[in-house]
This record gives structure tokens, C-alpha cells and sequence, in this order.
């Protein structure tokens, strides 16, 4: 592991501790390198990677370990990850408390990285879908890789579920209510470059600039020009039409989530957060079975999901 002299206050023993426990979750410190730090989530054989339990609270580890840092800036890697562990959803469908440990791990950790004193950058490639995209919300700025494996969005309809980890709350705030509604009711994903039409995404580089532009990105909204120019940028967002929903069986999960955005609209970000977590738990043991219905055929690849899963294989 690279460590460079910027680290201050931290054990170097400590170090190599922690990082060998995040590195066998399949999170990653990449090191420091001219005082940004490096967090990585991706699979060494390339593989589509999920959110456990156990990644989620290493990276809250490592998020503390952040604060005894010398650093100007955190990157969040995110390289093909496909939300999160929909085994243990399934399991939790089934047990109420390990479904609340799920969702309030998840609002737990983002949110410490939400609070984070330095500006954060999440970089994409490939999927980026359900709780990974959860996972790119919170940070400040969002970069993405021009490449057809690159995919964003909250699918969590699809499984009779909508997003549970800051999603209903923080996604409306960044790309407009309609947009947001469009996505989470139906389920829709977009590519890299129409992330970034729709503010989604703050900048998108090609795979062969992505380091060296992706560097220059980051420096610049460490100034206060550069700072201000993405809020310009961001103040010219897509709107679309309304389109209502696109497939029937989504519609329960679909209006769940629409309930919610409308309701915390003008709640300041922790109070909406709240209300999503409580009205996630707040499903009704029909609603838990139906979506335990579809999450079972996603994972047996029953239709009409096996050809979404192939897709991200």
C-alpha cells in the first residue's frame, strides 16, 4: 500500500491493519497521491461487485480512518458495482431486524461520508446501479467514464422495492423531481453521457483521459472558480415530460417512493432521510412478499430479469 509522508497522526501499524481487513471486503485504500486520498470498490477478476453488510461498515471504518488525514480531497472508485447484496435483502425480507440493520447501516455510512470536511468525487465505470449509485450520491462531485459498460440508475422497483439508503432524498435534490421521479418509478437507467445532460454526472471523460483529466477535474473544484462553474453547470438540468409508468408491476413500489419524494420536498435533507428509512421499514408483509417474489426470480434468472442480469455480467 502506498502511504507518502502528507499521512499525519496515524499509525503506520494501524495502517496496515485496516487496510488488510478492507482489502479482504473487497474495499480498497489506494493511498495518497498530492493530498487525495483513494477508496476503491472493485472486483479483482472484474467480476460485478455487490454491497454487503460487511463492505458497507469496513468502509465506514475507513471513512473514520479518513479524519486523521493530511488530505485535500477523497475518490471513490466505483468500478461495476450492481447495489447491494440482494441475498441478504432477500434474507432480510424474511427477518425485520436484520432489514432495519441493513437500511440504517446504509444511512449511517453514507451519511458519514456526506459529513466529510473535504470535497469527495465519486468515479464511475461500468454499472453503477441501486445502492452503489446510493453510494455516489452523497459525495460532491460525480465523474463518469464515456463507455457502453457505463450504466446508472435505481432499479430497486423492478424488485418491488425503491431505493432505501439517502436515494428518494438526495437524488431529487440533484437532478430535479421529475427526472428523479421518471428513474425511480420506472426503474430507467441511463448512459454516461445522458448522466451527464442530466447533471447526474459533473464531468465524463473518455477510458483513455479519464486519469489525467479525471486529476485535472479534481483540482480544479479545489478552487473557488472551478467550484463554481459545476454549480453553474448544475443549474441547467433536463427536464422531461412525465411519462407515468412504464410496467404494472412496479406501480406499488413506484408509488411508494413518488409518496415519499412529495412529501419530503420541502423537508431539510436528515428529516427526508428519516422518513425514507421509516417508511421502508414501514411495508406492509404483503408488500415484503411480493417484492421477496421478485428479488427470488432476479437471483434464479426467471424471467423477465435473466436478460437484465446477463447484461451486467
Amino acid at each position: 500500500m502506498f502511504i507518502t509522508n502528507a499521512i499525519r497522526h496515524f499509525h503506520f501499524q494501524k495502517t496496515q491493519q485496516v487496510s488488510t481487513l478492507l482489502h479482504s471486503r473487497k474495499v480498497h485504500f489506494d493511498g495518497i497521491q498530492n493530498k487525495v486520498a483513494k477508496i476503491s470498490f472493485s472486483d479483482p477478476n472484474g467480476k460485478v461487485g455487490v454491497l454487503s453488510l460487511a463492505r458497507l461498515e469496513a468502509f465506514g471504518a475507513l471513512l473514520t480512518q479518513m479524519e486523521d488525514l493530511n488530505i485535500e480531497a477523497l475518490v471513490i472508485n466505483i468500478d461495476n458495482l450492481a447495489g447491494a447484496d440482494l441475498k441478504m435483502i432477500q434474507e432480510g425480507l424474511d427477518d425485520p431486524v436484520l432489514l432495519k440493520k441493513i437500511v440504517e447501516t446504509g444511512h449511517r455510512v453514507f451519511y458519514q461520508l456526506a459529513l466529510l470536511p473535504i470535497p469527495t468525487f465519486a468515479f464511475i465505470r461500468k454499472a453503477c446501479l441501486g445502492g452503489a449509485l446510493e453510494l455516489g450520491l452523497p459525495c460532491d462531485y460525480r465523474v463518469v467514464e464515456d463507455d457502453p459498460k457505463t450504466i446508472l440508475g435505481l432499479p430497486e422497483v423492478k424488485l418491488g422495492l425503491f431505493p432505501c439508503w439517502g436515494g428518494t432524498q438526495r437524488f431529487p435534490r440533484l437532478v430535479g423531481g421529475t427526472q428523479a421521479l421518471n428513474m425511480i418509478m420506472n426503474g430507467e437507467l441511463v448512459t454516461a453521457l445522458q448522466a451527464r445532460q442530466i447533471q447526474l454526472a459533473d464531468a465524463i471523460f473518455s477510458r483513455e483521459m479519464i486519469k489525467e483529466k479525471g486529476e485535472e477535474f479534481i483540482h480544479s473544484c479545489l478552487t473557488p472558480e472551478g467550484k463554481k462553474q459545476v454549480e453553474e453547470n448544475r443549474r441547467h438540468i433536463q427536464r422531461p415530460a412525465w411519462p407515468g409508468f412504464s410496467e404494472e408491476r412496479y406501480k406499488t413500489a413506484g408509488m411508494l417512493a413518488c409518496e415519499l419524494i412529495y412529501a419530503s420536498n420541502t423537508l431539510p435533507l436528515k428529516r427526508g432521510l428519516k422518513l425514507e428509512k421509516d417508511t421502508f421499514l414501514g411495508m406492509s408483509p404483503e408488500e415484503h412478499a411480493a417484492a421477496k417474489g421478485l428479488v427470488t426470480a432476479f437471483l434464479e434468472k426467471k424471467p423477465p430479469f435473466a436478460s437484465n442480469r446477463e447484461s451486467l455480467s
